[in-house]
């Protein structure tokens, strides 16, 4: 029978393992603003052009006359 000892070594094993493949598949960082790599994401997309016309339309409607 495993002791709780040999199951935390067990459980802090994975964990490191996780981990392991966690750091692996990050990318590196870089200092460009979110916004500047995100740039073209949404081009040709029909649900993100509706959303775009609606903000434009909802910032129209809230302007003073």
């Amino acid at each position: 029978m495993a002791t709780q000892t040999d199951q935390l070594e067990q459980r802090v094993s994975e964990i490191e393992r996780e981990l392991a493949k966690l750091r692996g598949a990050m990318v590196q960082r870089d200092d460009t603003p979110w916004w500047q790599r995100i740039i073209g994401e949404f081009e040709g997309d029909e649900a993100y052009s509706e959303i775009v016309r609606l903000g434009q339309d909802l910032r129209r409607a809230e302007r003073p006359e």
